[in-house]
């Protein structure tokens, strides 16, 4: 016998099909065990909007690393390591997320311009790290690098005293 009732997670109406049902489907069952549905991005228009400015700074950043020359890119990962540093979260966000650092050319990550030959500033900025301090970018934007910096790196300090604001 089917008795019509209310779920108790989303309030939708449903024919229950036993007399203690309290859930229309197993989806509202599990988040109710797991303390709601979590916020993602088919869900909270507020995460969409976080999302989309995450990857929007992403391509930006992609857009002024590739649009400069090579020769100044070193010193431009060097300004963006310190802005982490320094406390802006969103540059340490897009710097240290998994996603970014793992894409690959056929992942759906926004890669700038869809190619191999322009890795994600995420990549960019972790392949730096290693090559000067011998480190990961999460060690590096900690601060977790060493202090001194050798005579080879004078020139790049100059370089990076250009691009800091």
């Amino acid at each position: 016998m089917t008795k019509s009732t209310t779920c108790i997670k989303c309030g939708a109406s449903f024919c229950a099909q036993r007399s203690t049902a309290k859930y229309c489907n197993p989806t509202c069952r599990k988040a109710m065990s797991r303390g709601g549905i979590p916020e993602n991005r088919r869900t909270s228009p507020s995460q969409r909007r976080r999302e989309d400015e995450f990857f929007d700074l992403h391509m930006r950043l992609c857009e002024t690393y590739y649009g400069m020359p090579p020769a100044d890119r070193p010193a431009y990962s060097m300004a963006l390591i310190d802005r982490a540093r320094a406390g802006e979260s969103k540059i340490k966000r897009v710097l240290t997320n998994p996603l970014l650092l793992n894409a690959s050319e056929s992942s759906r990550v926004y890669n700038w311009r869809s190619s191999r030959a322009y890795p994600t500033i995420a990549q960019e900025a972790a392949k730096f790290s290693q090559d000067k301090w011998g480190v990961s970018i999460g060690h590096a934007v900690s601060g977790q690098t060493p202090t001194a910096m050798s005579q080879s790196n004078n020139k790049l300090k100059e370089d990076y005293d250009h691009f800091t604001c």
